[in-house]
């Protein structure tokens, strides 16, 4: 009987000791695991977040109008702080052609956006803060709009690109551009009457004839000067970009001249000879009513 006890006193320890040994082992494999998983997720945070080089050209041009009612703007490349903390920001208006000061609410709009990126805190909803800049620059528009008296607006297309990950907004006709292995992807939706009529022609509500040929067809139902129901397009989440990858924005005076594969042909060159060669496609179509024109090119290195 004593040694029975004796044995199982015996055991029963080793059991004990193998069971601290058990679960100081599991305690280290799972630290250990949380550890990596942490490392991995930062590291991935870290990717999305750090600042990248980049290569920004642009073309600015009145075409053969007798004003330039285009507006655009980048944030400061040479300002560290800055592109650590928000990134780089690219803003395009275009004046809508025929209305009064349309120039000057282009210009309103654009260093509003400017303003804002540079003055506000960051934030890591960057998609809500381009929103709150676009319903705060629509509101100065339509109150300087209301104090003179006058009738006019703008398009608008904005884009932050901070570490990989690209954010946008925009309001009307003007389009922004993805380049990525030879193949040119709009990224944003235009605000014009042509959407409404292919939606009723693929409703069978009217021949897509109709659609095509529809004198209102290009019609803006959507830009910043518009008091009510103003419509927005932006990205909900933001897009990853790869190296080597470009953004391109730009107002219709460029999309309305050269055709796609024109645009992505140009766009392939490096970044200021591609926005220089856009801008000589462009002229070199001789349109005698050609529209002010603008691009700016961003590729991420």
């Amino acid at each position: 009987m004593e040694v029975t006890m004796s044995w199982i006193k015996n055991n029963v320890l080793i059991l004990i000791v193998v069971a601290v040994v058990v679960l100081i082992a599991a305690a280290v494999l799972i630290l250990w695991y949380f550890k990596i998983k942490r490392k991995a997720e930062t590291g991935v945070e870290q990717m999305a977040e750090a600042p990248v080089m980049v290569q920004i050209g642009n073309a600015h041009n009145i075409g053969a109008r007798k004003s330039q009612q285009d507006a655009f703007g980048v944030s400061d490349v040479n300002n560290a702080a800055l592109m650590r903390d928000k990134g780089i920001l690219a803003v395009v208006a275009d004046g809508m052609g025929g209305l009064t000061d349309s120039g000057q609410i282009s210009a309103m709009i654009t260093a509003h956006f400017l303003k804002s990126f540079r003055r506000s805190p960051p934030r890591m909803d960057i998609s809500a803060e381009l929103l709150n800049m676009t319903m705060e620059a629509n509101r100065e528009v339509c109150g300087y709009l209301k104090k003179t008296g006058l009738q006019s607006g703008s398009t608008l297309i904005a884009t932050v690109i901070k570490g990989s990950l690209l954010s946008f907004v925009s309001v009307g006709d003007s389009r922004i551009y993805l380049l990525r292995g030879g193949s040119l992807i709009q990224v944003n939706r235009e605000h014009t009457y042509a959407s409404e009529l292919d939606e009723k022609a693929a409703k069978n509500e009217i021949t897509f004839e109709q659609a095509k040929n529809d004198p209102q067809r290009n019609a803006l139902t959507g830009y910043i000067g518009m008091e009510d129901n103003l419509p927005v397009d932006r990205s909900l989440h933001p897009l990853s970009l790869l190296p080597g990858d470009r953004v391109l924005l730009m107002t219709d005076g460029v999309f309305n001249t050269l055709s796609n594969e024109e645009i992505t042909s140009a766009a392939m060159r490096p970044v200021c000879e591609a926005a220089a060669q856009i801008e000589t496609l462009v002229l070199s179509k001789r349109k005698s009513n050609q529209d002010n024109f603008t691009v700016i090119i961003i590729e991420c290195a």
